[in-house]
């Protein structure tokens, strides 16, 4: 072979090399069809998570009135949320109290429960600095949101996650991978929910109920179109928001289902459209197409749940290209109808 032929055989590799990085730096830095937003420093966050749940758990052994009051203390409202509502044991001003909390983390099975998730959540700086990109993020796109700390607590699988007034709060008891030995026994979760309750879904599925609480109060008429739209609206929000996240984490969907609702965008959307579902008001429709399931009721078992969802993110997405100068907040205000009128969307990303 001549000199000649190798030297352009190296330049043709060099060339499919250097496309090949191109590609991933454009994938790497785009979501959804809008340039990742590089943070100014002084947009950076630093989350640290208050770990009620070792705090409350190392006191067990001398739950006394006065441990009761310095918890009480310092974990303010949070721990009247705990005692009466999230373990719901008994009332925060009960001088029991500290009796009735030594009672429920005495019963073997929350005591299981406890000391299996103090063990797998032992270290958090890895939710912490996720916790931190996602929370710069947030405030970033939405400035005028309320403030909020964090604090991780376990309740016998009773929350997932929680907001308050002032708190974002964990359920790191629902986060022990879908294999965890008690999760058959609860009751509500049904098979289909296990393979969420893991590590990887902890940041976003609370960044999903602070985003949730953005958005303003519906106050028009109730249609699917109204409703998928502000499901579509939150899915933007938390690419926005978490824009290294894999789309299925961030749809609550299995990698299988996000396949499939890639595979069969420009049908799901013609479904809609052929159905004449979306200016329908019947809370069935709506039900079906954006309540949570193993798959959408009416599509085949293979498909992904609350499909509406992803068809009205696809809508959005194609809005905020058409319009890249809408901030998020702007978006969060806009009407259903408005957004899909400029969008254009004909179900092809």
């Amino acid at each position: 072979m001549s000199t000649t032929s190798q030297n352009s055989k190296r330049i043709l590799v060099l060339v499919i090399v250097l496309l090949a990085i191109a590609a991933v730096f454009i994938y790497q830095n785009y979501f959804s069809g809008r340039k990742t937003v590089v943070l100014p420093e002084s947009a950076k966050k630093t989350v640290v998570v208050e770990r009620f749940d070792k705090d409350l758990y190392d006191s067990r052994s001398e739950l006394s009135p006065a441990a009761i009051s310095a918890l009480r203390s310092k974990y303010g409202s949070f721990f009247k949320l705990y005692v009466e509502d999230l373990i719901a044991v008994s009332g925060v001003r009960d001088p029991e109290l500290h009796l009735e909390i030594q009672h429920f983390l005495n019963d073997p099975y929350i005591d299981t429960v406890y000391q299996e998730t103090l063990a797998a959540f032992a270290d958090l700086s890895d939710i912490e600095k996720e916790l931190s990109k996602a929370f710069s993020y947030y405030y970033y796109f939405f400035p005028e949101a309320q403030p909020y700390k964090v604090i991780s607590f376990v309740s016998g699988f009773q929350y997932k996650n929680a907001l308050t007034d002032s708190a974002l709060l964990l359920g790191l008891d629902l986060h022990l991978g879908r294999q965890y030995k008690y999760y058959p026994q609860v009751a509500y979760l049904s098979n289909y929910m296990l393979p969420r309750l893991d590590r990887q879904h902890l940041v976003p599925d609370a960044l999903k109920v602070m985003v949730e609480d953005l958005l303003p109060p519906y106050l028009g008429e109730t249609s699917v179109l109204n409703a998928m739209i502000i499901a579509g609206k939150i899915q933007y929000a938390l690419k926005a928001i978490l824009p290294q996240t894999p789309d299925s984490i961030l749809f609550s969907y299995t990698a299988a289902q996000m396949d499939w609702a890639n595979q069969n965008e420009l049908a799901i959307w013609e479904y809609l459209l052929n159905e004449n579902l979306l200016y329908s008001g019947d809370v069935n429709a709506m039900a079906r197409l954006l309540n949570d399931g193993p798959f959408t009721t009416g599509l085949p078992q293979e498909s992904a749940p609350r499909i509406a969802a992803f068809a009205a993110y696809k809508v959005v997405n194609r809005f905020m290209e058409r319009y890249p100068n809408v901030s998020l907040a702007e978006l969060f205000e806009m009407n259903a109808q408005e957004i899909v009128k400029k969008a254009k969307y004909k179900g092809k990303s």
